[in-house]
């Protein structure tokens, strides 16, 4: 399986189950405002005091603003996947070309996107040191390494660079196990 389709695959499963993450995360909210209603009447109606209704409300009001970051965050929607893909790969591809051809600025920006808390020296080991990888370029280094390994390892050795998959049974196969 080329890399390409290996990634494909990956961004479709994601999708998947940050749909279903979504669903859940809007019924919280819904839940949350029907909540924040109901406080309203309440108080309204005098079956509470104003002390309880303004921490409640802080509360209610706290959980609400969570929520609505994370189905904020969580919504990345790609039309065309398969395009956007073969774009980055071959950008990917000739980052060396991309990096000299670049001035400061672009050379800034890019290095921000590879290593996003930037890059250190270690005046003492006389080293560079990035303490995180963008995680796109991470996913796609580490598959394409072992798709590389792959074209060059024998059987045995694939099975052994292998994660472990779980056995088929009678229930629905699930990913990532």
């Amino acid at each position: 399986m080329s890399l390409e389709k290996q990634l494909i695959k990956l961004f479709k499963h994601y999708q998947e189950n940050t749909n279903s993450s979504e669903e859940q995360l809007e019924k919280q909210f819904n839940t949350l405002q029907m909540e924040v209603k109901d406080l309203k009447i309440r108080l309204g109606l005098g079956k509470i005091d104003q002390d309880t209704y303004d921490v409640t409300f802080e509360h209610l009001n706290d959980q609400l603003q969570k929520v609505s970051k994370e189905m904020n965050r969580g919504k990345v929607k790609i039309s065309n996947l398969e395009n956007l893909l073969k774009t980055v790969m071959e950008k990917l591809q000739n980052l060396c070309i991309i990096w000299g051809s670049g001035d400061l600025e672009e050379k800034r920006a890019l290095q921000k996107i590879m290593f996003p808390e930037g890059i250190f020296y270690d005046a003492k080991n006389n080293q560079y040191l990035t303490r995180e990888m963008n995680q796109f370029i991470e996913l796609v280094s580490c598959l394409s390494n072992d798709c590389e390994g792959n074209k060059k390892a024998e059987s045995s050795k694939i099975s052994e660079n292998s994660a472990p998959v779980a056995e088929s049974r009678l229930e629905l196969p699930t990913f990532g196990l």
